[in-house]
């Protein structure tokens, strides 16, 4: 049984509480080690002239599960059994600090908490995120977006937030401490810790996942899968498949599932896709390449690596959090500690197996003396039950006579009390049915007298209907008549005034007349007068 961890420069396999260290020095271009199998493949050869030189440490694998309800549980050191966290979240990330393991969280009101190893109360922490993300092995830095895409940063829980600006949707951060993101618009950006410049990477994506030694894997809106080496590297896209979601380690471990739920690996850019068995909606990869994965009916299920097989872990979730670097080296006195309370407990073990072994032959020749005596008091015994199973037959007998009696009674009595039942039944039925009757008959008498009232009430309102109709057609009538009243004598007053103008024209004409008949009068006399003074004068 081996696990691994891998560093740039050093190769570590770790066998149970003991762990062996190889300087790096490989020649050849692939590699392959899987943990927990007994075959361990290298394609390439170790240095000869490098030794092994051994280390203490322990390992541990730490994983919380939420369920569909936001209760949250801790995968216990069996592996097998899920112990509960008081709270409820929907979501958490979590960090090696300090040998213990740090838990930030956000609940349904993105309300965000903080617990400083799995067995310490949780600390409400002031501010409200609804993304949040712990730097891999960054001594307690966490990042988080709110719910209007905002962008914040803290140095540890003891400090305060601090406003980065931007806006994202997600995010996620290599252990040096450099943040790739992306928008609402499927943009990629990145950012060299919260002090840098947001800058704006060619491409975009719906699915972005950060390798702690920053390798970057995406998926865009037609499922393509892409990679990028590092940053300042171009993107190369991923032959041999399209998916939806896609989870990574810091070992190159990449499991994807597509739209029909099936599973891929792959080990880095290189080497192809790799279908394996299964059906899942969610994968968690951690640190040591153990695989989580959710299924739609929320099971939850382990492997590890390529080689590995699913083993169903009892309970249902419907998200699950993981530690990065799960693997953790203890000091060499805690790991002697541990071995020797290992020794202590195998040593008790044996003690008490030995003194069970003793304790089973005496046990065995105590049940030896005891089985004959036994055997013995089991043939008196049987013949005293010979004669009382004599006498219980006899007294058998008498029973079932005595039974048959009683039951000839009690069936006579059953009749006669189902007689009465059904009697008191009928009776009953009677009743009730002339009850029915009598409250369907004034129902009947209410229902008509309601239809009555109805009536009445609608004969009173049709009538003032049309009383008030009849009103509105008088008043109508009336307007008309009032109208033709006026219009006649607007006419009449129309006539006489016209009749007034023509009089008025008529002896204005006459005046004017008259006035022309004087006029023609007063010359006349006036030519007469001349005529006769002319005359007058002629004669003169």
């Amino acid at each position: 049984q081996y696990e691994y961890d891998i560093s740039e420069k050093e190769f570590f396999f770790f066998k149970q509480k003991t762990a062996y260290e190889i300087s790096a020095c490989l020649v050849g271009s692939e590699m392959c080690i899987r943990d927990r199998l007994s075959v361990i493949l290298i394609l390439g050869l170790l240095c000869p002239e490098k030794t092994l030189a051994r280390r203490d440490g322990y390992y541990k694998e730490d994983i919380l599960g939420i369920t569909s309800a936001n209760h949250i549980y801790w995968l216990d050191d069996n592996g097998r059994d899920w112990v509960n966290i008081p709270g409820q979240i929907t979501q958490c990330t979590m960090i090696e600090l300090d040998r213990q393991l740090h838990v930030w969280s956000i609940n349904a009101a993105n309300d965000i908490f903080y617990k400083a190893g799995l067995r310490s109360d949780w600390v409400h922490i002031p501010g409200k995120l609804s993304y949040i993300k712990a730097q891999p092995k960054g001594n307690g830095r966490v990042w988080g977006i709110n719910s209007a895409q905002q962008i914040f940063y803290r140095g540890n829980a003891a400090s305060n937030w601090q406003h980065v600006p931007g806006a994202l949707t997600y995010l996620d951060i290599q252990e040096n401490g450099r943040v790739w993101g992306l928008n609402s618009a499927q943009q990629i950006f990145t950012i060299d810790g919260p002090n840098g410049v947001w800058q704006h990477i060619p491409g975009a994506l719906t699915v972005l996942r950060v390798t702690p030694d920053g390798k970057v894997w995406g998926i865009n809106a037609n499922q393509d899968v892409f990679y990028m080496a590092g940053y300042g590297q171009p993107w190369q896209q991923v032959p041999g498949g399209k998916f939806v979601t896609l989870e990574t380690n810091g070992f190159n471990d990449v499991f994807a599932i597509n739209a029909n739920q099936d599973v891929y690996y792959r080990n880095g850019f290189r080497i192809n896709w790799t279908h394996l068995p299964g059906k899942f909606v969610k994968l968690r990869v951690l640190g040591n390449s153990a695989v989580y994965a959710i299924n739609s009916a929320q099971q939850v299920f382990r492997r590890h690596g390529l080689l590995g097989t699913w083993a169903q872990i009892p309970g249902a979730l419907n998200d699950l959090c993981g530690n990065y670097g799960t693997t953790y080296h203890y000091s060499a006195a805690i790991a002697a500690a541990d071995q020797k309370a290992a020794a202590d407990k195998r040593a008790a073990e044996e003690a008490a197996r030995q003194a069970a072994a003793r304790q089973a032959a005496a046990a065995a020749a105590a049940a030896a003396a005891a089985a004959q005596r036994a055997a013995a008091q089991r043939a008196a015994e049987e013949a005293a039950r010979q004669a009382a199973a004599a006498a219980a037959a006899a007294a058998a007998q008498r029973a079932a006579a005595q039974r048959a009696a009683e039951e000839a009674a009690r069936q006579a009595a059953a009749a006669a009390a189902a007689k009465k039942a059904a009697e008191e039944a009928a009776r009953k039925k009677a009743q009730e049915e002339a009850a029915r009757q009598a409250a369907a008959a004034a129902a009947a008498t209410a229902a008509k007298r309601a239809a009555e009232e109805t009536a009445r009430k609608k004969a009173q309102e049709e009538a003032a209907r049309q009383a008030a109709a009849a009103k509105r057609a008088a008043a109508k009538r009336a307007a008309a008549e009032a109208a033709r009243k006026k219009a006649q004598e607007e006419a009449a007053r129309q006539a006489a005034a016209a009749a007034a103008k023509k009089a008025a024209d008529e002896a204005a004409t006459k005046k004017a007349a008259e006035e022309a008949a004087k006029k023609a009068a007063e010359e006349a006399a006036k030519k007469a007068a001349e005529e006769a003074a002319r005359k007058k004068a002629a004669e003169e």
